[in-house]
């Protein structure tokens, strides 16, 4: 008979056999333990006890091998090498303490020791890449690559890489070659290379060109200028300018200017300028006082004695300058108690410091393009005045 067909039946210690077609139907719960506990969150333990799932159970092996522990909804945790608080995976921490708020939802590493980092590893023969997606395929993900064949990085955004950095450290923006340290090529009717720096108190260097060699024999260019053409303007080691046909020029259009009228005479102001010959004490220096060539203008103090002051312009000294003259500041050689900038090796080790330069006095420069529009003036007035003695001597010897 069907143990379904049977009623209040009493099995003792006995067994039934359940592998059997003749079982059917369900147990009732009340009928295990009495239902105590019963519920769609509990199960049938083998100690007859319905009990609810443990939310804290640990996957065991070795030591190292603790993989993790459920400590919560949607948590889990493991031996400080891997954890998950719902937000945030961490790697080698359990804290998301000292990270940036909302750019943590991956953290590696541990404050508490170091150094740390994330590799990506492939075989010697094809690229690891570091990819940056908003969820749309169009533009397509920016991405970091690193070849290992090549030893190059390449930096993409919207579909078309952007700069690379070759094996040598050259550095290339818009082209995947590299013509020089820095390269950067363009396409478009826009300003390749701007500098500006929008401090309006500013007071220092917006952009600087420098070369440690020190030479003033046109050995070597500090800037060079090219059109389609060729070269049209060098600035040399001397500092001259030299360009292609000779033309400097200011902006003197009309209507950017008002006030205009007759220049006063300037008979008495180039009567009174000293035309010197001289040599630059940085040049003795460093070729010797015979080696050294003549330099024929003005010294700036004695346009200032003649009354000429707006004609002197002033600028912060350089360290170099000290060694021409005490007046332009100090220097002294660098320490760690005296705020001196600390020299340091590739691998952040302080090796020295730089020497620490106090400013002096400023050093001073003539408006050269302003004299000479005096001496132009001075010029016209000297012609007036042979003109003028032409006549009468005309007369006379009429």
């Amino acid at each position: 008979m069907p143990l379904s067909k049977i009623t209040n039946l009493s099995l003792g210690t006995g067994s039934v056999d359940l592998a059997t077609s003749d079982v059917t139907g369900n147990l009732p719960v009340a009928n295990l333990n009495s239902g105590t506990s019963a519920s769609s969150s509990t199960f049938w333990r083998g100690d007859a006890t319905w009990v609810t799932p443990s939310a804290g159970t640990a996957l065991t092996g070795s030591t190292n091998n603790t993989v993790t522990t459920v400590t919560g909804a949607d948590a889990i945790q493991g031996e400080a090498n891997l954890n998950f608080n719902g937000t945030n995976l961490m790697v080698g921490t359990d804290a998301t303490t000292g990270t940036a708020s909302g750019l943590n939802d991956l953290i590696v590493g541990s404050s508490s020791s170091g150094p740390h980092g994330i590799s990506i590893l492939t075989s010697g023969t094809q690229e690891s890449y570091l990819a940056f997606a908003d969820g749309t395929t169009s533009p397509n993900p920016a991405f970091i690559t690193y070849n290992h064949t090549t030893e190059t990085y390449r930096i993409w955004g919207n579909g078309a890489e952007r700069i690379r950095i070759h094996s040598d450290g050259d550095v290339s923006i818009g082209t995947a070659t590299a013509e020089a340290r820095l390269t950067a090529q363009d396409t478009a009717d826009q300003i390749c290379l701007h500098a500006n720096n929008t401090n309006t108190s500013y007071a220092s260097i917006v952009a600087q060109i420098a070369c440690s060699r020190d030479t003033a024999d046109g050995t070597y260019t500090l800037y060079r200028a090219r059109n389609g053409g060729g070269t049209v303007m060098d600035c040399l080691d001397s500092g001259n300018i030299r360009n292609s046909n000779n033309s400097y020029g200011s902006l003197s259009d009309e209507r950017i200017k008002q006030n205009i009228e007759d220049a006063s005479s300037q008979w008495e102001d180039i009567k009174a300028l000293k035309v010197r010959k001289f040599k630059l004490k940085r040049a003795v220096n460093k070729d010797g006082v015979d080696d050294t060539p003549y330099h024929l203008g003005v010294v700036a103090q004695e346009v200032e004695d003649a009354g000429m002051s707006k004609l002197i312009e002033e600028s912060k000294p350089d360290k170099e300058d000290v060694a021409l003259s005490s007046d332009f500041g100090t220097i002294e050689a660098g320490t760690a108690d005296n705020g001196a900038k600390a020299i340091k090796d590739e691998d952040e080790n302080i090796t020295g410091y730089e020497d620490v330069f106090t400013e002096g006095q400023k050093v001073k420069a003539i408006k050269y393009s302003v004299l000479y529009m005096k001496a132009i003036k001075a010029l016209q007035e000297a012609q007036t005045r042979i003109e003028t003695l032409e006549a009468k001597v005309a007369v006379l010897e009429g």
